[in-house]
């Protein structure tokens, strides 16, 4: 089973919500992938933000169990595969942890896009609707490619 990894700034918005519309797919379509995510400057244990919980109820999903787990060493050698919202916290981690730069990549880049994932954290819940929408085809995209492979 691949592991994958989604990071974020705070992990209270876009990781959470990729991390539950990727092993939603994943599940849907019996794929051997499950994903955790983490946040970079993750408060730990908050929850996932309220707009963001709301979104993902919209979709059939639920972040109310989610609490922050801010990114370690540990979590980053386990996984198969680390997807940054943005470039350049995929670029900060590979100097971070230069040993694990093979499989830092940002979203949008592994998913075969480009730019980074908007951050809706403070937007309107519209926003953050925006954000899901967002992330399900990069996820749907990244799940096509790890059953390629």
């Amino acid at each position: 089973m691949k592991k994958v990894l989604f990071v974020c700034t705070g992990n209270t918005c876009r990781s959470p919500m990729a991390e539950a519309i990727f092993n939603a797919l994943a599940e849907r379509g019996a794929v051997p992938a499950r994903a955790e995510s983490a946040g970079l400057y993750a408060l730990p244990q908050s929850p996932a933000s309220e707009q963001m919980r709301v979104v993902a109820k919209q979709r059939g999903l639920s972040l109310e169990e989610h609490r922050a787990r801010p990114l370690n060493r540990q979590m980053l050698e386990e996984a198969d595969l680390v997807l940054c919202m943005t470039q350049s916290q995929a670029e900060q981690l590979g100097r971070i942890c230069p040993e694990q730069q093979d499989k830092i990549r940002a979203v949008k880049g592994y998913a075969g896009e480009k730019g980074d994932v908007s951050d809706p954290f403070g937007g309107s819940l519209e926003v953050y609707q925006r954000c899901a929408e967002e992330l399900e085809p990069l996820c749907a995209a990244i799940l096509k490619k790890l059953a390629d492979s």
